[in-house]
């Protein structure tokens, strides 16, 4: 089980017992709303189930946040191996992030994915870590900033349908000081 640790939080490795939380995290449309929608029961196991196998196959995926305090499941912020085609078939390794509202505007997904990224560069040796969002979220956007992110591109996520408002969004990288 991975452990990775801030002053404030531990991120730990998804666990069966945390598909309630993440089903509710899920469905929760104001932590969805720079999504198409919000996650159905079964594509949130399908999300577990990817989480999963990515862990199997790389060593890491998204990881469950919880503070130091409470050990309560507060989101998930990790890395993923993205499939999105303006990586034009090269692999691409994304840092994401996804919080419950109550703890947002505390510096919670920055400190975790600064965490990620450590881990990114330090354990699993890669030179280069992606994120990217709709274009429309701004907050999302500030946390890529605040980490030292550099604005790549905008693009057209395929993912997204073409006539949504989310459909337009934004690329950002960091590479390895290494």
């Amino acid at each position: 089980m991975t452990i990775l640790e801030t002053d404030r939080l531990i991120l730990r490795d998804l666990q069966e017992s945390d598909l309630p939380a993440l089903i509710a995290l899920n469905r929760d449309p104001e932590v969805m709303q720079y999504f198409p929608k919000p996650y159905s029961q079964a594509e949130s196991l399908r999300l577990y189930q990817g989480i999963q196998d990515e862990v199997k196959a790389y060593g890491y995926s998204l990881w469950v946040v919880e503070e130091k305090s409470g050990q309560e499941f507060i989101g998930l912020v990790g890395l993923h191996h993205s499939d999105l085609q303006i990586f034009a078939g090269k692999e691409a390794v994304e840092i994401g992030w996804r919080l419950r509202k109550e703890f947002w505007n505390r510096g919670y997904a920055t400190e975790a994915a600064q965490a990620c990224l450590d881990f990114a560069f330090q354990q699993a040796g890669l030179s280069e870590v992606y994120s990217f969002t709709s274009l429309l979220n701004l907050p999302s956007q500030k946390v890529m900033q605040k980490l030292g992110m550099e604005f790549v591109k905008e693009f057209d996520n395929e993912k997204v349908p073409a006539d949504s408002p989310l459909y337009r969004h934004v690329l950002y990288r960091i590479k390895s000081f290494n």
